[in-house]
């Protein structure tokens, strides 16, 4: 796959639930008063069973209404205190739903209850003074169809008394119409679905990544435990915050929730389509750690958030090596959930997690190049407690905060300062460093032993002759170990990726090695020790070598220019 590219035969995900708030205003409130009238006059106050027709598709309209909270004071003749907002229910084929609650919108509305004025657009100079305003609630239906089921239902209604309905009401969303909340989803095979959970899998991979990347707010929520039986991705949740979001795909700037779910009692016949779990991205306005802001989606950029959601949702079923196709062997239709090609395929990308995990990883090597020791004292101990304050890090290291602060201003760009408490960046940066720690404590109790033998000195001694080798064998990851038949030759083995050709990014392995043989020199190492020594490493195309070092150097210690082993 190249960078970029759109899959022919795509499969399309299916609608789930919606939020959505469609304006209507061209007309004023005679719309309003029109169901009004269809409500009173001829429904006395609720319908139901009524039918409609609607792109080939039969649903049964329920037709009732609430009391609102509006003043009816405005106008004579309304009997009661309130307004009365009428409620239009669709039910149809494929589990398809929709409740359609209007509202009457006007400059100057007011609480019945407290008489205080009710903010809304419509108070604004440059907006209209009248209108409706229809708040749309339903799933498993396209939310472009929203607008025109709305009509038919209304045209529907009115045909079922033998009235009519202008053909100018309803016809033009207002821009003020919006979407708050949107989820696409598909139905994976259960013994499928569970590599997108597992510790490889994108989700996971994802929250370690990115979720306490800084300025970020995402979260990773998972319950392995259903109602009626444990089931491995009963409810898995990644928030992905909107700064995120560009990171892994381009040009998206939304913040979503990919979810993977069960039914909240979990189905264990594998025949039910619904034994098998969802995979669903969802777009909310104000959900926490999204990063949203109560932002809703203006119904003029729909597509664009169709996009989005569609992007995500394929993309991670790819990175997952999921076909994106609509293979009934992956997928598993239900009474939505078709298994059909989309008109217009997505863009499918490289998963770009590898190169963010690689981004995070040299930027640790460049960070730990030149750690001074009050340094590595403050990785060590965040990277011990995960969050701790300034002054646990002052008392936990023994030095003053203005070390602390110093330490900070140049590890900057690996943890965060967030009002005194201190953190990784990221929680990969966290296990790597960890991990990087823990290879060096290793190495380095390998090295001061080895150097201890060879020198005849005492461990104490080691920290006014052997510092050199120390902090070479820490800067690469090393260790010396006893080597041979009689472990009278000395293995030098190397963690860091190295080459012998120029050709990459990656270290040079005999200038590496000069290195050592300098630093083994300055720690005071015997020299025939150091010219019977071996080195091992493991290059770019993780082939491991084993060379003698008098093949990497020159007599007095240069490297040697040598074709590749």
């Amino acid at each position: 796959m190249s960078d970029s590219d759109a899959i022919s035969g795509q499969l399309l995900p299916q609608t789930h639930e919606v939020e959505a708030e469609q304006i209507y205003a061209r007309n004023g409130l005679d719309p309003y008063w029109l169901l009004i009238g269809l409500l009173i006059n001829q429904y006395d106050g609720h319908g139901e069973e009524i039918p409609m027709e609607a792109d080939g598709e039969s649903y049964r309209i329920e037709f009732y209404y609430q009391k609102g909270g509006i003043s009816s004071e405005p106008f004579d003749q309304v009997g009661g205190e309130t307004l009365y907002e009428p409620r239009i229910a669709i039910e149809g084929p494929g589990r398809k739903s929709i409740n359609f609650h209007v509202r009457p919108r006007f400059a100057g509305m007011r609480a019945a209850s407290s008489g205080d004025l009710i903010e809304t657009p419509f108070n604004n100079e440059n907006q209209p003074d009248e209108g409706i305003a229809v708040r749309a609630s339903g799933s498993n239906v396209d939310v472009r169809r929203y607008p025109d089921l709305f009509r038919k239902a209304v045209h529907a209604l009115a045909a079922g008394v033998g009235e009519k309905v202008s053909r100018r009401y309803f016809r033009d969303l207002n821009s003020m119409s919006n979407v708050q909340t949107l989820e696409l989803y598909l139905r994976i095979r259960r013994e499928l679905a569970e590599s997108l959970i597992q510790e490889d899998g994108p989700l996971l991979r994802m929250s370690t990544l990115l979720s306490t990347k800084l300025g970020a707010e995402g979260a990773y929520f998972f319950s392995n435990a259903g109602p009626n039986r444990d089931v491995l991705g009963f409810r898995h949740r990644l928030l992905l915050h909107r700064d995120q979001a560009d990171e892994l795909l381009n040009r998206h700037r939304l913040g979503k929730q990919i979810k993977m779910y069960h039914p909240p009692k979990v189905v264990t016949d594998p025949e039910k389509p619904t034994y098998h779990p969802k995979l669903g991205v969802l777009f909310d306005f104000s959900k926490e750690h999204l990063g949203n802001g109560k932002n809703s989606v203006p119904w003029s950029r729909l597509e664009e958030l169709l996009r989005e959601l569609r992007e995500t949702l394929m993309n991670i079923v790819s990175w997952s090596g999921l076909t994106t196709k609509p293979d009934p062997t992956t997928y598993v239709p239900d009474d939505a959930f078709e298994l059909r090609e989309a008109e217009e395929p997505v863009q499918l990308v490289k998963d770009p997690l590898p190169q963010v995990e690689a981004d995070q990883e040299s930027l640790l090597l460049k960070t730990l190049g030149d750690l001074t020791p009050s340094d590595e004292q403050l990785l060590q101990v965040v990277a011990d407690g995960g969050e701790v304050s300034v002054h646990e890090a002052a008392e936990e290291t023994d030095r003053s905060l203005s070390t602390i602060y110093r330490a900070l201003d140049r590890l900057g760009d690996l943890l965060r300062n967030d009002s005194g408490t201190l953190s990784f960046i990221s929680e990969k940066i966290r296990e790597d460093l960890s991990g990087v720690l823990r290879e060096t404590e290793t190495a380095l109790e390998s090295g001061v032993r080895r150097l201890c033998e060879l020198l005849d000195l005492d461990p104490r001694q080691l920290e006014q002759k052997g510092s050199a080798w120390q902090k070479w064998l820490a800067r690469w990851g090393a260790e010396a170990v006893e080597h041979g038949d009689q472990s009278e030759r000395m293995l030098i083995k190397i963690s860091t990726m190295m080459d012998r050709l120029r050709a990459t990014d990656r270290p040079l392995v005999d200038e590496i090695v000069a290195e050592a043989y300098e630093a083994w020199c300055n720690s005071g190492g015997p020299r025939g020790d150091w010219w019977d020594a071996q080195v091992r490493w493991t290059n770019g195309a993780d082939q491991t070598h084993t060379v003698s070092v008098s093949a990497l150097l020159e007599p007095d210690g240069s490297p040697v220019r040598s074709a590749p082993g």
